[in-house]
């Protein structure tokens, strides 16, 4: 039985008996990427297989934790930069005898880095597990469609839209779109990647199609995106 790292052994057990009680399959989402890595340590010890029946999301996209896991660790990724620029504002504002305007701030995070550990979707349904696979694996290939999917399945369109709709609430061209915007946000977030490159390399072949996309879905222009991200001028800031 593998020791999970920073608890002892009585832990580790009551932690593996909660695993082995789940329903599965299910998705769990951990505190922090120490703590996924326990997760995950902890399911292997039980035969529990990642991600087939426990899919593992941790938090912060420590990459020495997340890549050196066993299977590889999906974690939200957390805009570090923008928390600190925040609350050095705010530690300004009081440092002045002012009160800030707000009290809480809330920073909302970029993306999910996606990993092994969740790579493929907790559903029973082989077909609908298969094309949530095929999708993540091409959608960065700006021809690859619904078409091209239903080569790779043994099932109709129809049924395969009724698949979608029934599990998980949109269609097969939904899902894909999703992929690609979730793809571009991340890359707006943590790359100087120009936009015409944002747009390429989230699986777009029109420039065009990606803004209007993105500024229909996400709510903002990609640029707009962008700056919220970004910390300007901070360096020059007075504390």
């Amino acid at each position: 039985m593998h020791r999970v790292l920073g608890i002892n052994e009585a832990d580790n057990k009551e932690l593996a008996r909660w695993i082995l009680s789940l329903p599965k399959p299910c998705g769990v989402m951990v505190l922090n990427d120490g703590r996924a890595r326990q997760l995950a340590e902890a399911c292997l010890s039980v035969g529990v297989r990642i991600p087939d029946q426990v899919a593992i999301v941790g938090v912060d996209d420590d990459d020495i934790i997340c890549e050196l896991a066993a299977p590889r660790l999906s974690s939200i990724v957390v805009p570090i930069e923008q928390i600190g620029y925040e609350a050095t504002s705010m530690l300004a504002t009081l440092m002045a005898g002012k009160k800030p305007a707000r009290k809480q701030v809330l920073v909302p995070p970029i993306a999910v880095a996606t990993r092994n550990s969740s790579s493929a979707f907790a559903v029973e349904d082989e077909y609908l597990a298969k094309a949530l696979r095929l999708i993540r694996e091409n959608g960065r290939d700006p021809f690859y469609g619904i078409d091209q999917l239903l080569r790779e399945l043994p099932v109709s369109r129809r049924s395969l839209e009724t698949r979608f709709r029934k599990l998980l609430g949109r269609s097969p061209h939904q899902e894909l779109e999703r992929l690609r915007l979730t793809l571009a946000q991340q890359l707006l977030a943590e790359t100087d990647l120009s936009i015409p490159q944002v747009s390429k390399w989230s699986g777009y072949n029109s420039l065009e199609h990606f803004s209007y996309m993105f500024r229909k879905k996400i709510g903002v222009p990609p640029t707009t995106y962008r700056r919220r991200y970004r910390v300007e001028g901070a360096g020059s800031m007075e504390v």
